[in-house]
């Protein structure tokens, strides 16, 4: 964390607030995330323990949705490109 903080005061206005905007974005996304899909807006007082595990449990399992939303992505990337691909060449063996 230390050597981040080193790098980003080194670096000019622009490139240091393009850097800090990155971050920004990456944790505001998982924020929404836990609070929309998980409805963690508002805590009920359950005992430091309870709600330390709820919160544990739930960052883990924004990670896993974030990951399926990524590869589920990929996938359609992917199926979409072979599609492609498969529509030109049946294209020119038709043309030959």
């Amino acid at each position: 964390m230390k050597m981040m903080i080193l790098i980003i005061a080194n670096l000019p206005d622009a490139a240091r607030n393009r850097e800090k905007s990155r971050v920004h974005s990456r944790v505001e996304h998982m924020i929404g995330v836990i609070k929309l899909k998980f409805g963690f807006t508002k805590v009920r007082y359950r005992g430091l323990a309870k709600n330390t595990n709820r919160l544990f449990a739930t960052c883990g399992l924004t990670n896993l949705y974030i990951l399926g939303i990524d590869s589920e992505r990929r996938r359609t990337v992917a199926l979409r490109a072979q599609k492609t691909t498969d529509f030109r060449k049946t294209l020119n063996k038709t043309e030959e």
